[in-house]
């Protein structure tokens, strides 16, 4: 009994085995066609889509370019702006340094122009203080005195000093005139004195060329004779020069006795 039913449901087994393979393949195929259409859906779509982004991907890199382009033009407007910009620092550091040397010029002008004002200042002074002092001498035309921008000269014709237009020796008188000159100076208190020798043009003697070969020998020895005078009077030899001219400076004609007593003539030229 059991034996029958058994082989019954193997039987039963075997029938329906066929059929429900034919409705498994049959599900199969439905699932797959549906699945196929959504998929085919799907891929639609990821078309679309792509289409979509490429169009996008499009417009993006022309955007980019453009982007590129612009930024290319801006650096090169940078780069210009740079050069300008490092071309007027350039200038400027220029103009500032020309500027301090401007600066530096105006301040050493001012400065000039200070010291000149002061220096006209004290010529004015000792000028009316040699006039006070050598009063009666100039009044008598024993000396002359001569105002300049940056010193004061005080011209002694050789009739004042020396005996002869050939003689560098010096008179008694000359020598009472040279003590109260130094006098003066000594009060003055000059910065620095420069005693000129001068001579004539007109040729010398025989005689007078033993003693002083050139004129040049003459001026000297005239300008060394009233410098030592003046040491004696007590001023410093470091504060005096003697130089000699000869006769390349004349003050008038050699053509007569006023004029080579002129040129024969000793200047004291004192700066404060």
């Amino acid at each position: 009994m059991r034996c029958n039913r058994m082989m019954f449901r193997i039987f039963m087994l075997i029938l329906l085995l066929p059929l429900l393979s034919m409705q498994a393949c049959a599900h199969r195929e439905r699932i797959s066609q549906e699945q196929f259409k959504v998929l085919s859906n799907e891929l639609k779509a990821c078309k679309k889509k792509e289409d979509s982004l490429t169009r996008d991907n499009l417009v993006i890199r022309k955007k980019l370019k453009e982007s590129r382009d612009e930024i290319g033009q801006l650096r090169s407007k940078m780069d210009r702006y740079q050069m300008e910009k490092q071309t007027l620092l350039d200038k400027n550091i220029k103009c500032l340094e020309d500027n301090k040397i401007l600066l530096k010029e105006i301040s050493s002008f001012q400065s000039m122009m200070q010291e000149r004002g002061e220096r006209t200042l004290r010529i004015n002074k000792l000028y009316e203080y040699a006039v006070s002092c050598l009063k009666d001498e100039r009044l008598s035309g024993k000396i002359y005195i001569v105002k300049l921008n940056d010193k004061l000269k005080i011209i002694i014709p050789q009739r004042s000093l020396f005996p002869t237009e050939r003689s560098a020796w010096i008179t008694p008188t000359g020598n009472r005139l040279l003590s109260k000159i130094a006098t003066c100076i000594k009060t003055m208190k000059p910065g620095y004195i420069e005693v000129s020798g001068h001579t004539d043009n007109v040729p010398s003697t025989k005689g007078a060329k033993m003693l002083y070969p050139t004129k040049w020998h003459l001026g000297l020895s005239r300008a060394i004779a009233v410098v030592t005078r003046f040491e004696k009077m007590g001023i410093k030899s470091d504060d005096m020069c003697a130089i000699s001219y000869g006769g390349t400076r004349p003050l008038s004609e050699s053509s007569t006795p006023e004029g080579r007593s002129m040129n024969n003539r000793v200047e004291i030229a004192i700066t404060p």
